[in-house]
Formats: structure tokens, C-alpha cells, sequence
């Protein structure tokens, strides 16, 4: 006879990490229809911004300028059995409207709101209506500035952390089931008179496990099954 509890155990230690699958991307100045997105309205690319190319929404007079990119029911259900990460590097030149990247899962979203102050005081607000704690972060320096945001989410806690150039300042956001529309990854400006906003980069990714991973620890229980056997 042979422990199988202790088999998968040790199998399980040969498995290899999940990867990271960008699933979704916009960089510089390409215009997001030409990597799939779909257009609320359109923008314009901007060269050379700050030492930045970028794709610009300059202002349509109407509620909101963005691109979406819907996801599929597979890649939702990894995103949260295994993870996911949200980059967005971007910036306000103007105080007059809010720049968003955000992620709507159908049932659940997560957004991160970029708000410049008529001072030049940039905040960041991980949006939930007001319906739980508040999560903000005041970003040192020039309000006007590119910076990188990335938000990762951890299934293991079902929470997301936000880091701001690489240094975590809020952890614990859990999203919101608010305003949903099932969009999956869109980005754009809202508010005020619409003014310019740039995005240099809007990256979703998905962690999903390795394929060889499965087939290692189909090998890992087996071997394991064998040893047992042949004592």
C-alpha cells in the first residue's frame, strides 16, 4: 500500500509558478483600435511628451473619451483564481478633468482615478463610490508629471495593493459593483471640460499556471506511485 496524500504533497512541490499573460496593451502613441481596442471616441498621438510618446484625449465636449477591451469568461475566471496586474503610466497636463485606467470584470471593477488639483497637487483615488474605506495617495512632486501605477491582485487575500513607481503606498482595495458595464480594461479622461489626458502605457496582465507544471505533477504523482508499488 502507498500514502497518495503524501504523494500529491511532494508533486505538488515539483510544480512550476503561474506566468504573467498580457492579455491587453496600449503603448505610446499607437492608436488602441489599431491593438483591439473599441473607441467611445477617438484621440490623437502625441511624440516626444515629456520624454514620452503617448496617445492623447484632448477634449470631445462630451462625458467621457475612451477604448475598451472586453475579456473573455476564461480570462476573468484565471484573473482571480491565480491573479492579476493593472500598469498605467500617464499623466494630467491640465486640472480640468479625471484620467481613469480601470478594470471591469462584469460583476466587479477596480479603477484608478488621476485628479489634478488647480495648484498642481496630483491624487490618486482607487474608486469605490464612497462605499468603503478611502483610497487615496498624494504623489510627490510635479503634479503633471508621468508616473507608473501599478494595482496587483492577490487571490489569496482577494484584495488588490497599489503601487505608485514601484513603491507600494495602499494595499486592501477590494473594487466596487458599481456603474458596471462589463468593459474588461478601458482607459480615458471624464469630467469637466474633457481636457487632455496621455497615456503612454495601459497593460493588463494575467497570471495563469505554466503548462508544464500540470504535466509535472501528473509525472510527480506517478513516479511518487511507483516508488510506493515497488516496496
Amino acid at each position: 500500500m502507498f500514502n497518495l496524500t503524501i504523494s500529491i504533497s511532494l508533486a505538488f512541490l515539483l510544480a512550476g509558478p503561474a506566468s504573467a499573460n498580457v492579455i491587453a496593451v496600449h503603448t505610446g502613441a499607437a492608436d488602441p483600435t489599431s491593438e483591439g481596442f473599441v473607441f467611445s471616441n477617438t484621440g490623437t498621438p502625441v511624440l516626444s511628451d515629456l520624454g514620452f510618446d503617448a496617445w492623447q484625449y484632448a477634449g470631445c465636449g462630451c462625458p467621457t473619451d475612451y477604448h475598451s477591451g472586453p475579456l473573455t469568461a476564461q480570462q476573468k475566471a484565471d484573473a482571480f483564481a491565480y491573479g492579476w496586474e493593472l500598469d498605467l503610466r500617464a499623466r494630467l497636463p491640465q486640472n480640468d478633468n479625471v484620467l481613469f485606467g480601470n478594470v471591469d470584470f462584469g460583476n466587479v471593477r477596480y479603477d484608478i482615478n488621476l485628479i489634478l488639483s488647480p495648484g498642481g497637487s496630483l491624487t490618486v483615488n482607487l474608486n469605490n463610490f464612497g462605499t468603503g474605506p478611502s483610497y487615496t495617495y498624494l504623489v510627490p512632486g510635479s503634479g503633471s508629471a508621468y508616473h507608473l501605477y501599478t494595482m496587483l491582485y492577490d487571490p489569496g487575500s482577494a484584495s488588490a495593493s497599489f503601487q505608485v513607481d514601484g513603491t507600494t503606498v495602499l494595499t486592501g482595495y477590494t473594487g466596487h459593483n458599481l456603474s458596471l458595464n462589463d468593459l474588461g480594461l478601458w482607459f480615458g479622461t471624464v469630467g469637466g471640460s474633457n481636457g487632455p489626458g496621455n497615456f503612454n502605457l495601459v497593460s493588463l496582465q494575467v497570471d495563469t499556471p505554466e503548462p508544464a507544471s500540470v504535466f509535472t505533477l501528473g509525472i510527480g504523482i506517478f513516479c511518487m506511485i511507483i516508488v510506493r508499488r515497488a516496496r
